[in-house]
C-alpha cells in the first residue's frame, strides 16, 4: 500500500493538549514532512474533529493551515458531540455552537474537496493497481495503492485480483479508467 492514515485530530496545539494528544502541531508536521521526503508520492489521510469544547475560530483556522500544509488526500471530518462517560464529557462543557461546527465542518469539507480534485488529476494517464472489490453489469471498482476508488470495466471473475487500470479520467472521489493490456 502506498497509503498512510495519520489521525490528527486538530491543528492547534491547545485544543490537541485539551484532546489528550501527545504530540503539538509542530511534531505532527515534521512526521509529514519527514514521510514525504522518503515517500513523495504517498498518499496521507487523517481525521479531524472542529468544534471541540473552548474551540475559538483563530484555533480552527490553525487547522486549516495544518490541512493545507500536510497536503492529505483525503480526511474523515467530524463535528465534535459530546460523549457522556469520556474524560471531555467530565472536563469540558460543549460551548461551541452546532451552527458554528456545521460551518466550519463544511469549511473543511470544501477545503478536501479542491484539493482532493487538484491532487487525483497527477493520476490522469498513469497506470495504478487495483484490487478489485466489486464487478456489477460490466463495471468493476476497487481501490488503488493509494486508497483511491477506482472504476474500470471489467469482469466478475476479477473481483479479487490485482489489475493495472489506466486512468483517463480523475475526479473528486473515483479515478475512472480501462484495463492495461
Amino acid at each position: 500500500m502506498n497509503y498512510l492514515h495519520l489521525p490528527v485530530q486538530s491543528g492547534d496545539n491547545e485544543i490537541l493538549k485539551k484532546m489528550n494528544r501527545h504530540y503539538t502541531r509542530e511534531q505532527y508536521i515534521d512526521l509529514v514532512k519527514k514521510i514525504r521526503a522518503v515517500r513523495p508520492d504517498v498518499a496521507i489521510g487523517t481525521d479531524i474533529i472542529v468544534g471541540f469544547c473552548g474551540e475559538t475560530e483563530g484555533q480552527f483556522q490553525n487547522t486549516v493551515e495544518l490541512y493545507k500544509q500536510c497536503e492529505f488526500d483525503i480526511a474523515f471530518l467530524a463535528k465534535y458531540s459530546e460523549r457522556s462517560g469520556t474524560a471531555a464529557a467530565k472536563a469540558f462543557k460543549d460551548d461551541v455552537a452546532r451552527n458554528e461546527k456545521k460551518q466550519r465542518w463544511q469549511s473543511l469539507q470544501d477545503l478536501m474537496e479542491k484539493m482532493t480534485f487538484e491532487k487525483n488529476q497527477r493520476y490522469a494517464r498513469r497506470v495504478v493497481s487495483v484490487l478489485a472489490d466489486n464487478c456489477e453489469e460490466g463495471v468493476c471498482v476497487g481501490n488503488s495503492n493509494e486508497m483511491k476508488l477506482t472504476q474500470f470495466l471489467g469482469t466478475p471473475d476479477l473481483v479479487g485480483e490485482i489489475v493495472d487500470v489506466e486512468i483517463a479520467q480523475a475526479q473528486t472521489w473515483i479515478l475512472k479508467g480501462k484495463i492495461k493490456k
